[in-house]
């Protein structure tokens, strides 16, 4: 007997609890692994030569024809050494520092300032942005309820944060100030450009080795008040941090690039939205549409379409969908988009959208078609963990693009 009993918040419970028969007659997601980049490579190398040594002319025999480059690179690091017998052995433990299923063992514990117990394990990356001192953070108790958390402390060294409960009904929130930078390292494939039902539009896919920096300089602290039956949100407090909570890592990054015939076509279609909006709202534009029109027309479409891929990529690929992060920025006056996984080394679910996007495509149009919503909601666009704070974000402008390339 098995039994599905699906969660309608979540976007993958919400779409097999619609169409049941595609969860045991649907296809199956394939593995999404490259286990030949050099930064995998040079983990398991490095652990290698602390587990039994390796002999210097079996190198390339066990890790390609790279393994020589890697070993070079080790040795100048000093992780590694060679013996008087021409063996290479290693140090200390550097197996705790292999992903495993795209999660670095480098966990934070929070907590309890008044129990000093543990209530729950994060990865150091998120820590910086969840838990850094004066972060509101929620958690569930034992019983069910949810609990506000103010941080205290976040110590890196000793991988802990302290957090103080401040109630139940909390009105209190923050939002980090995150910044990222992506810088090209190695092209790892040759470019594609993707074809369109849109009249001379097209998508450009790059798939190369990048560094993926991401810095939390500082942050809001919100209030939000209910007056007259609208919400009003205040910043209380800001904090600065100096220097900055970071992560950097090198992993494969997919950019997306569309060109301008398609950023006509999204501008064509965002102006009849933006004239509904008004239209309906008696000329007063809604809060929550304001972005339509601070935002570039390309951002929004390239954004909503990078969180609508995400929410596909357990449907294509044996991945989470936060094994792959999105981010869109200006570069050299265009607006583009970046996939890239979100564990050093990769995971391989970036390197999967590149030479799968069609698929991921249509898995994401039918994910998005499937909610009954208008805009977009939590089950079908936006993500709490979105780097960019769920800004620029229109669901039928990401089918837009969606619908354009899954011909």
């Amino acid at each position: 007997l098995v039994m599905f009993l699906p969660v309608a918040q979540n976007p993958l419970d919400n779409f097999y609890g619609n169409k049941p028969d595609l969860l045991l007659n649907g296809e199956a997601e394939s593995a999404a692994f490259n286990p030949n980049y050099p930064t995998i490579l040079g983990k398991h190398l490095e652990c290698s030569c602390v587990e039994s040594g390796v002999p210097l002319n079996e190198i390339t025999e066990r890790f390609g024809v790279v393994g020589g480059a890697i070993a070079d690179s080790l040795l100048k690091q000093e992780k590694i050494y060679i013996t008087n017998s021409s063996e290479l052995w290693g140090y200390g433990f550097p197996h705790r520092n292999i992903n495993i299923r795209g999660h670095a063992q480098n966990n934070v514990e929070l907590i309890d300032i008044n129990t000093g117990k543990s209530f729950e394990k994060m990865q150091m990356s998120l820590a910086h942005k969840e838990v850094f001192p004066g972060a509101i953070y929620l958690a569930q108790n034992y019983d069910g309820e949810l609990i506000t958390y103010r941080s205290e402390n976040l110590d890196l060294d000793k991988k802990q944060a302290i957090l103080k409960p401040i109630g139940k009904n909390s009105n209190l929130d923050t939002v980090p100030n995150n910044e990222l930078a992506i810088k090209e390292i190695q092209q790892l494939a040759k470019p594609q450009i993707i074809k369109t039902n849109i009249s001379h539009a097209r998508l450009r896919l790059s798939l190369f080795w990048g560094e993926i920096t991401s810095s939390v300089t500082g942050y809001q602290l919100l209030a939000t008040k209910s007056e007259k039956g609208v919400e009003k949100i205040t910043v209380v407090d800001e904090g600065c941090f100096d220097p900055p909570y970071q992560t950097q890592y090198q992993a494969p990054v997919v950019k997306v690039e569309i060109n301008d015939a398609f950023s006509q076509a999204i501008r064509e279609n965002i102006t009849p939205i933006k004239e509904k909006i008004k239209d309906t709202n008696k000329g007063i534009i809604p809060d929550d549409f304001k972005d339509l029109w601070s935002c570039h027309p390309d951002f929004i479409a390239l954004h909503s379409m990078g969180h609508q891929i995400k929410f596909a990529i357990p449907l294509v690929v044996l991945s989470s969908s936060q094994d792959v992060e999105c981010f869109v920025q200006r570069q050299e006056g265009e607006i583009v988009g970046y996939f890239f996984d979100t564990c050093d080394g990769g995971n391989g679910a970036s390197e999967a959208i590149f030479n799968q996007l069609l698929k991921f495509a249509n898995k994401a149009t039918e994910l998005a078609k499937n909610c009954d919503c208008e805009y977009g909601c939590p089950r079908c666009l936006t993500h709490h963990r979105c780097p960019q704070q769920n800004r620029g974000l229109y669901k039928d402008l990401g089918l837009l693009i969606l619908e354009a390339i899954a011909v």
